[in-house]
């Protein structure tokens, strides 16, 4: 469930940014400052870095409806790409990110190359969209797991859903 806009706090944007600025490391998805400026929605890279700065002190910190919407974004794909995954293995989730991809929608690009290349935010929701329906064998071959990893993978006994 997503909380609209005017509901988010800042204790949600500064958890956003400071999760965008760990994945952004070296050895997990090697994104510049740069990089995420562009995936933000091509803000200046000084702003993105300011928005750091602050959300490390704890400062308030400002962002459009965009910028916002991107940040989700990169939270899906990232959720997306957790679930595809056994619970001991988000090592995958991490690699796949920049690993080429055989769908004909990336041509062999990665996400990470996709995203960047596009700069749409449609093409964030291409993305979100394609693993939420996709199969990784098909888009990314040999993953180095099995196919009956869910039969193993720990699950909580009862898992109550919320009533509609």
């Amino acid at each position: 469930m997503s909380l609209p806009i005017s509901s988010l706090t800042e204790a949600h944007l500064e958890a956003g940014i400071l999760w965008i600025a760990k994945m952004s490391a070296r050895d997990k998805w090697n994104l510049t400052d740069e990089d995420v400026a562009n995936l933000l929605g091509g803000i200046d890279t000084a702003a993105y870095q300011n928005m750091k700065r602050k959300a490390a002190e704890g400062k308030p910190l400002t962002m459009t409806q965009e910028t916002v919407e991107r940040l989700s974004l990169l939270l899906g794909i990232w959720k997306a790409l957790q679930l595809m995954v056994p619970a001991n293995r988000q090592d995958l989730a991490v690699s796949w990110f920049n690993k080429s991809n055989r769908s004909s929608m990336f041509a062999n690009k990665s996400i990470k190359e996709f995203m960047l290349e596009k700069k749409t935010i449609d093409a964030m929701y291409e993305v979100k969209e394609y693993l939420n329906y996709e199969n990784w064998e098909t888009s990314f071959g040999d993953s180095g797991v099995s196919s009956d990893f869910m039969s193993d993978r720990e699950q909580p006994a009862d898992q109550d859903r919320e009533l509609f």
